[in-house]
């Protein structure tokens, strides 16, 4: 793998700046594991699942050099361990992996094999999907299932005798704990309420007699700002709205009817921008736009109605904070979802850039711009420009400054970069190349003004149609482009080989594949490139 990055960027180097920043593969060994795209750092060093190749999926560390990067344990000699839902207290990285002939155990690592410790059986049944690994007041909490409670909210110091049911809520039936969030050293969570149908907010310090109800019917989208739990609710004669809380019994209360008439609001992704409350909601006049609460007027107010009239819907996502702005996806019902700022103004909220071109409708340009994470004053992101896929991309807050950082993949699917961790200067990340995903470093520039991304460079070879049916056609951009090509299923087990002597638009008869997803390599002495295809 290393020989063939390195030759990848002299094939290439004659159009990269020579003050580009250009991401590099931290290990040849490491295949990441991105089934539960969990990561995690202690003090500076990275954590995460990988293998070397066998598929044996196991808890991995890099200090960003090959001889640093390296598997900590082999946590289930008899198979995989699948470590994921990390959740660090204390210095100690708690997480869940397969362990022998049971299922979802509960483990805590120093960062060392000897210092890796099996703690409790999670769910040996397998019947709890997702665990909210949560920590609050140095305790970990979770929920899982046992047959004769069913799922309920239990709490870890880190020791055996410590790993406990914080208590059974409802006693007769599952409470089923969900919206598990710090606040202040408190967990705050939703569960059933078991005086009425549907769901109560809670707090508890990890014991039973002091796990109680606050209130409320049907809790959502916990968020903790300050002092202040923000979420939404429903309200007798209102419908689900936009509400707050302190914590305590009894405190919970509406902040305003923003849909009119009874109906629900349906509010999602509250972010906080200084004194400002961003989210989605929905209003019958607008349809689903971007609102924000002040909290110095405390008035809830509809930013833009970017995708005019109550037909359509800009459906923002992916919101964040940065620079004292927000950032995020939307529609206007032109371009597609695209990446977006607002200033919490009518006039301040636009679109950044229309990264991916094709405009008018339908079919829209959609670039999906998402998996935002803030690094030396920049904000890196993955989007899909409709040439190169989805490959990574930075932003300064200005048009000029959106640009695709690098060609990871070199395929029209790209890479999938996610997993952004920032360590002593340095931008860690997965995304896919030569049949695998690979962990990456990009070196960080001292100031957002010295980052001068490469340019876009091309595929050499183009494939299409996709999905395909019968053929799939291999295009050069270059004149006498013979090569070697080889076709593998998502297990990595060859399927098809072959030879193409110079034929610049080479046909490939797939028609015997049965359908699903395959990866078509292609090699000569100057290139190799990887494609996804699909066979329909």
């Amino acid at each position: 793998m290393k020989k063939i990055f390195t030759l990848t960027i002299l094939v290439f180097g004659f159009l990269i700046s020579v003050t580009a920043q250009v991401p590099e593969i931290v290990s040849s060994q490491l295949v990441f594991e991105v089934r539960h795209q969990s990561i995690a750092v202690i003090d500076t060093i990275l954590y995460f699942p990988g293998h070397s190749g066998d598929w044996d999926s196991e808890l991995w560390r890099s200090d960003g050099t090959e001889a640093g990067t390296y598997e900590v344990m082999d946590l289930n000699p008899t198979g995989r361990a699948y470590p994921h839902s990390f959740a660090l207290i204390n210095d100690m990285l708690f997480f869940i992996a397969d362990s022998m002939n049971v299922t979802k155990q509960l483990f805590k690592t120093d960062g060392t094999e000897e210092g890796t410790e099996w703690i409790a059986d999670v769910d040996d049944a397998g019947m709890e999907n997702n665990h909210m690994f949560t920590a609050s007041g140095g305790l970990l909490y979770y929920r899982t299932y046992r047959p004769t409670i069913g799922v309920e909210l239990w709490v870890s110091d880190g020791t055996t005798e410590g790993t406990r049911m914080v208590k059974d809520i409802c006693e007769n039936w599952p409470s089923y704990p969900h919206e598990l969030t710090d606040f202040n050293g408190t967990l705050i969570f939703a569960a059933e309420d078991c005086e009425q149908s549907g769901d109560a907010l809670y707090k508890t310090d990890g014991t039973a007699s002091n796990t109680v109800k606050i209130g409320g019917d049907g809790p959502l989208g916990l968020r903790a700002f300050g002092d202040t739990l923000f979420f939404s609710a429903s309200f007798d004669d209102y419908g689900r709205e936009l509400a707050r809380s302190t914590g305590v019994p009894g405190s919970i209360e509406m902040i305003d009817e923003i849909n009119p008439g009874g109906g629900s609001s349906n509010i999602f992704h509250l972010t906080q921008v200084d004194t400002m409350i961003f989210f989605r909601a929905y209003h019958v006049d607008y349809g689903a736009e971007l609102f924000a609460y002040n909290q110095n007027t405390g008035v809830v107010e509809l930013v833009k109605d970017i995708w005019p009239g109550s037909s359509g819907s800009s459906f923002p996502d992916e919101l964040i904070s940065y620079q004292g702005k927000l950032i995020f996806q939307g529609h206007d019902g032109v371009y597609g979802q695209e990446l977006w700022i607002s200033d919490g103004t009518e006039e301040g909220t636009k679109m950044l850039k229309n990264i991916n071109v094709e405009a008018g409708g339908p079919p829209y340009g959609h670039s999906y711009p998402g998996k935002f994470y803030e690094a030396a004053g920049l904000l890196f992101f993955q989007a899909d420009d409709g040439e190169n896929g989805t490959e990574l991309w930075q932003t300064d807050g200005t048009e000029e400054g959106t640009v695709m950082v690098h060609n990871i993949g070199h395929t029209y699917n790209g890479s999938d970069p996610g997993g952004f961790t920032e360590i002593n200067g340095y931008l860690y990340f997965y995304a896919y190349y030569n049949d695998a995903y690979r962990l990456y470093k990009l070196e960080l520039p001292e100031s957002p003004a010295s980052v001068h991304p490469s340019p876009v460079v091309r595929p050499v070879f183009e494939i299409y149609p996709n999905p395909a049916g019968e053929e799939l056609t291999v295009s050069s951009n270059k004149l006498d482009q013979s090569f070697n090509y080889r076709v593998t299923d998502i297990q990595g087990r060859e399927v098809l080989n072959g030879f193409n002597k110079g034929i610049q638009e080479f046909r490939i008869n797939v028609s015997a594949l049965n359908p699903g997803i395959y990866f078509l390599i292609i090699e000569n002495s100057n290139n190799r490139q990887t494609d996804k295809f699909v066979k329909k």
